[in-house]
């Protein structure tokens, strides 16, 4: 069977540089092939050389996490981005395909427009993304992530250069069902997220829970 490999390979460290900054060390039994770093389903950095093993990927930290994932390509599948090919697991992402055709000239960007919650209709006034139109033709526009499972409501609209705020065009209504992992227990000011403490012969741990 032909690369991409999603197993093989082990995640043995990975920790945030920055806040925008993941990295990653892995092993691998894939001596020959290069190795993907996504976050979600978005791929976010590649290995330097074949035979590195650690990977750094530019990426934000969400307060609801998302997947973090290898996968190991052939040497000129390098930059190949495999994201839609992953397996089904909680993304509280949405990436969106968008192809325009016949736009005026003065489109300013793509807005990406959600409900409020899932089932809800959508709230022009709930903007998740101003894409910048470059011109017709295809787009792909990942989200910010959804905080709450579900079927979430959204429109994709051109908006123009008219002020103050551009004039709306005819919105495409899309529909995305999202799977989004729970949030994680806040960090305290020294950095760890849970506290460990023995009491009476019991292992305690002490952490935070998000409102």
């Amino acid at each position: 069977m032909a690369a991409p490999y999603s197993g093989g390979h082990t995640i043995t460290r990975a920790e945030w540089g920055e806040s925008t900054e993941l990295n990653v060390d892995f092993t691998t039994v894939h001596t020959t092939l290069h190795h993907q770093l996504y976050h979600g389903r978005q791929l976010v950095g590649v290995t330097e050389t074949i035979g590195s093993r650690t990977i750094s990927g530019a990426t934000q930290q969400f307060d609801n996490p998302e997947e973090i994932q290898l996968l190991a390509v052939d040497p000129d599948e390098q930059f190949t981005d495999y994201g839609s090919s992953l397996p089904p697991r909680p993304y509280a992402r949405v990436k969106l395909s968008v192809t325009t055709s016949g736009w005026a000239a003065d489109t300013r960007y793509l807005q990406v427009s959600a409900g409020t919650e899932p089932g809800g209709a959508v709230d022009t006034a709930n903007v998740l993304v101003n894409e910048v139109f470059t011109g017709n033709g295809s787009y792909s526009i990942i989200t910010p992530p959804f905080d709450e499972s579900g079927s979430w409501n959204l429109e994709v609209a051109g908006i123009d250069h008219t002020q103050p705020n551009g004039n709306r065009g005819t919105a495409l209504a899309l529909s995305a069902d999202v799977l989004v992992y729970p949030q994680d227990v806040y960090a305290e000011e020294s950095g760890p997220r849970i506290t460990l403490s023995t009491s009476a012969g019991n292992l305690v741990a002490t952490f935070e829970e998000p409102a």
